[in-house]
């Protein structure tokens, strides 16, 4: 061992262990990556960079496959193999890298959607540059990532051929490529710790946090510490000890927390029991059943809608949920949108404040980019070319999001502690039915035979639900 060499060949029982470990993470792997493509638009798996996860799965478990292979096979055979697979490593594992950046930047433009506002003219949010945040901004998209995954694979590299070139260590043919590995990856451990440590003041609601703490605590620190003390002082280890197992076990951890544990995130049931016991901050089963219920029967007098716009207590609960949920700007739209129609009204400034709304939440790659299809991006962008500017114009879009927030946002925040709390502090706890205080306000948006647009929303909605919602007296039924 003082020379660093792998005790071969290993007992059966470790090639079986080993062996059925990578058979297990392969499917796996192969599994999680089939529902990873198939849910890709979903935030659970959108805000993971699902584009280079994948290629984070297959690396590690590619790793695991030739590294078992060379405990039943041999390692001469293989050693060539698993140094260039370890010198391309820093152009796979880079995404574990960036996703703790790219989480903290995330959060950061979230909170800075809010902090833009402007007064009557919307959420202004153009000199986000001068605060460093036009880098946040690229960072978050996807080309500005492989940029600098390719820059760190590149200066690995040299760095690797370099080391190899001048320094010769006697022992096992793996010997140089471990410490070069630990050497770089120790200069980036200072790097992201800065951004390591930012993740603790994060709120969002896609278990991100946890699952970064999760696979840098199984993974990073045994790593680092195994790799140097393994490269510096083999003869501390046992014989028994083999380097290799390192990987086998990486493949198997990084295929569990990366890989099936997003995937466990998309069924609704595993994410509530998840925030209710790690979090605290969601409804248990039977509380949730009878919450619900209450929910149900408070919408057959209320447009849930509506009532959230116009109860400040229930807007502020609302809009704190979204801004953890990454989609504050559905809310700031709505409600800008709402702005928008009341100074068309008094004919103020119509041209400039359609303008104002389609540069911040509607053209492509705008400060507060809303989702919203194709056909309802260009007719606007058409009627604002032609100056065709109408206080009916963006209720299609106005239309869009207010059912985006009602299936996605408001779905998501009735299964929470904190929206039973407000319901509960504002309409009371008891079983007595909401008296039909809420149930003139208009719960549908109407047709029109407008050339211009499919629908408009019903003109009584906020006025009536304004003076009802803010006097109701009786019990959340």
């Amino acid at each position: 061992m003082s020379n660093f060499t792998f005790a071969e060949p290993v007992s059966s029982f470790q090639i079986s262990v080993a062996g059925g470990l990578t058979l297990t993470s392969t499917m796996l792997t192969i599994t999680s990556i089939i529902i990873i493509i198939a849910n890709r638009q979903h935030d659970i798996i959108k805000y993971r960079n699902y584009e280079t996860l994948i290629f984070f799965l297959l690396f590690f478990q590619v790793m695991a496959i030739i590294h078992t292979l060379s405990l039943a096979y041999g390692k001469p055979q293989y050693c060539e193999t698993i140094i260039a697979m370890m010198v391309m490593s820093f152009f796979f594992i880079s995404h574990f890298m960036l996703v703790s950046p790219s989480v903290v930047y995330h959060d950061r433009l979230n909170h800075l959607k809010l902090s833009g506002s402007n007064g009557d003219h919307g959420h202004d949010v153009s000199n986000d540059s001068k605060s460093g945040n036009r880098f946040a901004r690229r960072f978050v998209k996807l080309p500005l990532r492989l940029v600098i995954t390719v820059v760190i694979g590149c200066f690995y590299l040299p760095w690797f051929f370099l080391f190899n070139q001048y320094v010769d260590l006697p022992g096992d043919c793996l010997r140089n490529v471990i410490i070069t590995n630990v050497t770089y990856r120790t200069v980036f451990i200072f790097i992201m710790g800065y951004f390591t440590y930012a993740l603790n003041s994060v709120k969002e609601m896609f278990f991100l946090r946890l699952e970064i703490t999760t696979i840098t605590l199984l993974t990073a620190p045994v790593q680092i510490l195994l790799s140097l003390c393994y490269s510096i002082r083999p003869d501390l280890f046992a014989d028994w000890f083999d380097y290799r197992w390192l990987y086998v076990l990486m493949g198997f951890f990084t295929t569990l927390v990366n890989g099936v544990f997003p995937c466990l995130l998309l069924n609704n049931r595993f994410r509530r029991w998840l925030g209710h016991y790690v979090y605290g901050n969601m409804l248990d089963n039977e509380q949730l059943n009878k919450f619900d219920a209450k929910i149900k029967k408070f919408e057959t007098n209320s447009d849930i809608i509506t009532t959230i716009f116009t109860e400040p207590r229930l807007f502020e609960s609302f809009k704190a949920f979204a801004t953890s949920n990454w989609s504050v700007e559905n809310l700031l739209f709505y409600q800008d949108v709402e702005k928008f129609k009341a100074d068309c009204a008094q004919m103020k400034m119509l041209d400039g404040r359609a303008n104002d709304i389609y540069d911040t939440y509607i053209k492509s790659g705008c400060s507060l980019e809303i989702n919203l299809p194709f056909d309802i991006k260009k007719t606007l962008k058409n009627r604002l070319a032609d100056h065709d500017c109408t206080a009916d114009m963006y209720d299609s879009a106005q239309l869009h999001i207010r059912e985006l927030m009602y299936n996605d946002t408001f779905m998501l925040w009735r299964k929470t502690a904190v929206c039973k709390e407000v319901f509960v502090a504002i309409y009371g706890a008891s079983d007595s039915s909401l008296h039909n205080s809420t149930g003139n306000t208009s719960r549908e948006m109407r047709s029109t035979n407008s050339s211009h647009d499919m629908v408009t929303i019903s003109a009584t909605a906020a006025t009536t639900t304004t003076t009802t919602t803010t006097t109701a007296a009786a019990g959340l039924v």
